[in-house]
């Protein structure tokens, strides 16, 4: 799989330098994450309590090929998948058996994920200035969990816990389609729709409990399968002859 990526990412950009009209895109959306990382079931051990996601790209398509039609290029995108920061601090200290206030933690309220992608699209003139342009992209994707730091006091002992960042490598996918505008010679805008699909490799997830006497590590496998809708907009700007 990965030979291939890259194969298709050399091909891909011997025909860009080749090209000579370029497009490039910004893009935010907001990415509606499905699946157990959206639970908040405080007996799932699975539950990531993830309520929506915030992302940013940045494409560069070239269209070359048939007449202009089929688009060629990649992209990156980053985002932050939010938690729903009630259900996490509950579910935390569910774990814990923390009952009280006396407790302090360190943690962030989001997972992070980054994506490098190469994909294929092709344009379907609607009018002189509107455009559909159905699309898919591949490529490798990286899912990063927070730091859990929380110190608690309980019967009498105080205990320090913690679990560490994790990052998953995988494979992402995204089938959609936009509509673009064209308000300017080189300047336009588009709206659109995917679906992001994700598969990661699984990775050994370690959380440490430990007192003035006591250490207990606990340690299991974990992996982060999932699908999300995205929808966003984006500024486009072609250059080149």
């Amino acid at each position: 799989m990965k030979k291939t990526f890259f194969f298709v990412m050399i091909l891909f950009f011997v025909i860009g330098i080749n090209a000579q009209t370029y497009k490039a895109s910004l893009t935010f959306y907001s990415s509606n994450i499905m699946g157990d990382l959206t639970s908040s079931d405080l007996t799932n051990p699975d539950a990531v309590y993830i309520q929506y996601g915030i992302g940013a790209g940045l494409e560069f398509m070239t269209y070359e090929a048939l007449d202009g039609h089929l688009g060629i290029g990649g992209r990156f995108n980053y985002v932050e998948y939010e938690k729903d920061a009630d259900a996490y601090n509950d579910a935390l200290k569910f774990r814990l058996g923390i009952k009280d206030g006396n407790y302090d933690t360190r943690k962030a309220y989001f997972h992070i994920e980054s994506n490098f992608q190469a994909g294929i699209s092709y344009l379907l003139a609607v009018s002189e200035n509107v455009e559909v342009e159905p699309y898919v992209f591949l490529g490798f994707n990286v899912f990063t969990t927070p730091l859990e730091s929380v110190i608690f006091y309980k019967d009498g002992i105080t205990y320090n816990y913690r679990k560490n960042v994790n990052v998953y490598w995988g494979f992402s996918y995204a089938p959609g389609a936009r509509v673009q505008w064209r308000t300017h010679e080189r300047f336009g805008m588009n709206f659109f729709v995917e679906y992001h699909g994700v598969t990661h490799g699984s990775d050994t997830e370690t959380t440490v409990t430990t007192t003035y006497n006591s250490f207990v590590k606990t340690s299991r496998e974990r992996d982060y399968d999932y699908g999300a809708i995205n929808v966003g907009v984006g500024v486009t700007y072609t250059f080149g002859d």
